[in-house]
């Protein structure tokens, strides 16, 4: 009786009534699509380590070749980098030494008065140190007119020493009571700087880069 009960017959909602071979049968079903979904998201996942491991060797292949690439070229690269070096080292060596950048805000006060201008104050900043070398800021502060400052400048940067001018600043001149502009006149406030070659500084930075060298060379 109960085989002859059609599907339009069997309740959903009441499993219990279901025959045994219905049961059986949806058991086995449900089994086989759990296996089956199981299956592929096994195998979408192998699908996706796949990939990985195919991008990765992929990867590994560039990165092969170029160190093989810079390996092959790295004589050729230490021998450039010791030219380079030998080059710095003797630029540094053209800095003005101590006595030299003593004598330096001299030669500039000679500048200022020789085109005209008012020097009203020059003095170093503090020191900033560095690798193989030392800046010596100098703040200066003359007043005069357009062609005199210009003048100025280009004389400075003639200077026999290295001199470079970071920032400056031009303002007309006013009168102290009126605030009227005095004419053509101008005040300009700069801060420059000069250099001075350290030799046991750059003694003990090419010993750091020699001592870097033969670690990286040891690996």
């Amino acid at each position: 009786m109960a085989l002859e009960l059609g599907f339009a017959d069997i309740d959903p909602q009441k499993v219990e009534t279901w025959p045994f071979i219905m049961k059986v049968f949806v058991a086995i079903v449900v089994f086989v699509a759990i296996l089956v979904a199981s299956w592929f998201a096994a195998l979408q996942d192998e699908n996706l380590e796949y990939e990985d491991s195919i991008k990765k060797v992929e990867a590994l292949k560039s990165e092969f070749k170029e160190k093989a690439k810079q390996a092959v070229n790295l004589p050729a690269y230490k021998e450039q980098i010791a030219e380079l070096e030998t080059l710095l080292e003797a630029q540094l060596r053209q800095l003005p030494n101590s006595n030299e950048v003593a004598n330096l805000l001299d030669d500039i006060s000679f500048i200022a008065q020789d085109n005209g201008l008012n020097l009203i104050s020059i003095k170093w900043q503090p020191e900033v140190q560095r690798d193989i070398y030392t800046e010596l800021p100098m703040s200066i502060y003359v007043t005069g007119t357009y062609e005199q400052l210009g003048s100025f400048s280009a004389d400075m940067a003639a200077l026999p020493r290295i001199v470079t001018i970071d920032n400056f600043t031009l303002a007309h001149i006013k009168e102290a009571k009126g605030g009227s502009e005095t004419g053509d006149l101008l005040e300009m406030k700069m801060l420059a700087k000069t250099f001075r070659y350290n030799a046991e500084q750059a003694r003990k930075a090419s010993e750091r880069r020699e001592r870097l060298n033969r670690r990286r060379g040891g690996r």
